[in-house]
């Protein structure tokens, strides 16, 4: 078993487009070769079974050392950019010796040394592209990806070649997905929810078009009508801005045929526009975690309407149960925790036993997601133990307040958190980003007429734009932190 082979099984003598990226393009002959070529240099340069960290936009260079790494049996540590991160640390935990960088970030390599550092300038020349990918047992570990750190430290998620293999077949399966398609992608690859596109589309064998310019999404969207993008993912942060941020909702996009939301739960109202600009028959509602692989369940469309507000079911080869607090399973319509089996679950949390045994627990996920089902065993996500604010003796729910609030047309994102009060236990504190410069009193009008009052925000803020972690989700413990510099 080896990823990186399985993944070109199909493919890899295609002459049809594999990534385009700014009026460049590759061939999956092409792709497939270089990787090869890569494989082997890292094999006869480097060796086997090392950890490798990867700091690279979603580009060519991204794509190809990132499976040459997996393929050529080490273990890939894909990382986002940031000036200010300790890249020394993370060397020195992680026991990295070797980087594979952009020469654009090499600025952060200041001091610290590599035994081997490669950049795009590595790949141009013709390499020797005698190599074959060898067989793995499949619990060989491939990927270390890090969490996104949002309910505490980041901690290294460990995925095998067999995850990656059994969670890209269950998503092409729930997706219907054929070398047909053409996916406008805009989330990172060092993302889980990101790197599952890359996989599934290269597995299948259709085009990914890179666009790493998020910060101008109406070019976005008439980059998707211009090259007839037949699909586009994203977290809710993604549909908000397109949706309310740009002039999707005035244009026509005929060539599209799989809308893909995952990374949290978007808000209702958000998802009642995708479904007037695309069609009930076009939008897939997915569940899933970085220790899940990618994925864990899916909502197909044919169930959109009688089921909304559900995340549906368990993919393929993916078994849920909701467990009450006692391990006992719990009744339909009550709210339990969400737990997850299959073999796309991780091998655990790098250099980290004690997490790694509170989140696999008799075999199955820990997820810390809770969740109802109802009788036809779809599952409706309530929330995590810590999206609920005490407050006036109540428990109330973020997502509630926040899905209210988006209903308000001028509004772009949203976000709530609870802050400390020593009369209320905790107020209320919604944070909003908004068209138009929408008052905050319009926005507390609304709400009284939708909350009760223990559940109406006691501050709002506007600000200009929500602050996301390196997952492109909300940053709840940024807020938080930074709350009184908000005011």
């Amino acid at each position: 078993m080896n990823f990186v082979n399985w993944l070109f099984e199909n493919t890899k003598d295609k002459q049809n487009i594999a990534v385009s990226l700014e009026g460049y393009s590759i061939l999956y002959q092409n792709l497939y070769k270089k990787i090869k070529e890569v494989s082997k240099k890292i094999s006869e340069e480097i060796g086997e079974g090392k950890n490798i960290i990867l700091i690279s936009d979603n580009s060519p260079f991204f794509i190809i050392s990132y499976l040459s790494i997996i393929g050529s049996g080490n273990v890939c540590i894909p990382m986002k950019y940031d000036k200010n991160m300790n890249l020394k640390e993370i060397k020195e935990f992680t026991e990295s010796e070797n980087i594979f960088i952009q020469k654009k970030y090499e600025d952060i390599l200041d001091n610290i040394q590599f035994e081997k550092k490669f950049n795009e300038e590595d790949f141009n020349s013709d390499l020797n592209t005698e190599y074959n990918f060898q067989d793995f047992e499949k619990n060989k570990l491939a990927v270390i990806i890090f969490t996104s750190g949002s309910t505490g430290k980041p901690k290294g998620v460990m995925i095998s070649h067999n995850n990656l293999i059994k969670n890209t077949e269950s998503i092409i399966d729930g997706l219907s997905l054929t070398k047909k398609e053409k996916i406008m992608v805009v989330l990172p690859f060092y993302y889980c929810f990101g790197a599952s596109l890359l996989h599934t589309h290269l597995r299948i064998g259709g085009e990914l078009l890179l666009n790493n310019n998020f910060f101008l999404p109406q070019k976005i969207v008439q980059e998707m009508v211009d090259k007839k993008c037949t699909g586009i993912a994203g977290v809710p942060t993604t549909f908000q801005i397109l949706l309310r941020a740009t002039k999707m909702k005035q244009m026509k996009f005929p060539e599209i045929r799989c809308v893909q939301q995952a990374g949290g739960k978007l808000p209702d109202a958000y998802i009642k526009e995708l479904i007037d600009l695309f069609g009930y028959d076009k939008i897939f509602i997915m569940y899933g975690q970085t220790e899940a692989t990618a994925r864990l369940s899916i909502l197909n469309p044919k169930h959109l309407k009688e089921k909304f507000g559900s995340m549906g079911r368990g993919l393929n080869g993916t078994k849920l149960k909701l467990l009450n607090s006692d391990g006992s399973e719990t009744e339909t319509g009550k709210i339990g925790e969400i737990y997850a089996k299959g073999e796309n679950i991780m091998l655990g949390y790098y250099k980290n036993e004690d997490e790694t045994k509170k989140k696999l627990v008799n075999g199955m996920l820990k997820t810390g997601d809770l969740a109802r089902a109802d009788k036809d065993g779809f599952l409706f996500i309530e929330g995590r133990d810590s999206d609920f604010i005490k407050t006036r003796g109540y428990r109330v729910s973020n997502k509630a307040i926040e899905n209210t609030i988006s209903e308000i047309p001028e509004i772009i994102d949203v976000a709530v958190i609870g802050v400390e009060d020593n009369l209320l236990g905790e107020k209320i504190v919604a944070f909003v980003s908004t068209q138009d410069n929408f008052k905050k009193e319009e926005i507390l009008n609304y709400c009284s007429k939708k909350l009760q009052n223990h559940e109406l925000p006691s501050e709002i803020i506007i600000i200009s734009e929500i602050p996301k972690n390196s997952s492109i989700k909300t940053d709840y413990l940024k807020l938080k932190k930074d709350y009184l510099t908000y005011k």
